[in-house]
């Protein structure tokens, strides 16, 4: 995990293709993007679950969802992905994980909300706030790669 931070903070120094790393390398980082982008799923789901109820909350929520889609980008490029490919991908994982807890929840009774929220969301949500300084390095990343700021 620490050899993807430090290749994170030399990604806006690579041209787009030009991030050549072993194959054990682009596989990790796309595993680690694969689960930052399902988080974004998660977070989204949890912004929906408590529209309602909590709305500023839940747009915090939904900032986060947004955070971490980004936040897969750069990693998704590490992995050896075009630019458009890292967008697709990161849009496609959340929006799987979203529509996995719709699905979920439109299966239960209403009585097994409340346990499903402790027992399977919560947790989720706890490890996806584990992978906050990933996103976050991640994010500067492509934030300075796209804008072609390498002095930053």
């Amino acid at each position: 995990m620490k050899k993807i931070l430090v290749i994170l903070a030399l990604l806006p120094f690579y041209t787009f293709g030009e991030a050549h790393l072993s194959e054990e390398d682009k596989k990790n980082a796309e595993t680690i993007a694969k689960e930052i982008a399902l988080c974004a799923g998660d977070y989204a789901f949890a912004a929906e679950l408590f529209s309602g109820t909590m709305p500023a909350h839940s747009e915090k929520l939904k900032d986060l969802s947004r955070g971490w889609e980004i936040g897969s980008w750069g990693l998704y490029f590490l992995a050896g992905y075009e630019l458009e490919e890292t967008t697709i991908l990161a849009t496609s994982k959340k929006e799987v994980r979203l529509n996995e807890w719709l699905a979920k929840f439109e299966a239960i009774s209403e009585d097994k909300v409340g346990s499903i929220i402790e027992d399977e969301l919560t947790p989720r949500l706890k490890l996806c706030d584990e992978l906050k300084d990933m996103v976050i390095e991640s994010q500067d990343a492509t934030r300075k790669l796209l804008l072609g700021r390498k002095d930053q």
